[in-house]
């Protein structure tokens, strides 16, 4: 008799601790629905899918730099409102100041 109850206590337990599992797998999906969700759409915090205002600030020396350049061209592919461009330069050469524009 004692056996059948044994049997019967280890089914209880079982049976709760694969609910556990099923209810924290189900939490799981739910969680990953939601953040790929957010993903998908670009609402993500920090997130350059969203319209946002990008803001560029050149300074120095302006030489035709190439990283800076790729810089600005980058910004054709975001998302981005508008650009707010921050030039602080005492000047340049005329052929760098010339290839930012």
């Amino acid at each position: 008799m004692s056996s059948d109850a044994d049997l019967l206590a280890d089914r209880r337990s079982l049976r709760r601790k694969l609910s556990l599992w099923r209810l924290l797998a189900l939490a799981g999906v739910v969680v990953l629905a939601v953040a790929g969700g957010l993903v998908w759409s670009g609402r993500l915090p920090g997130s350059t899918a969203q319209a946002h205002i990008a803001r560029v600030t050149i300074s120095g020396f302006i030489s035709g730099d190439r990283r800076t350049l790729d810089l600005i061209k980058s910004l054709e592919d975001s998302r981005a409102s508008a650009v707010l461009l921050s030039i602080d330069s005492p000047g340049g050469t005329v052929t760098g100041s010339g290839s930012a524009v």
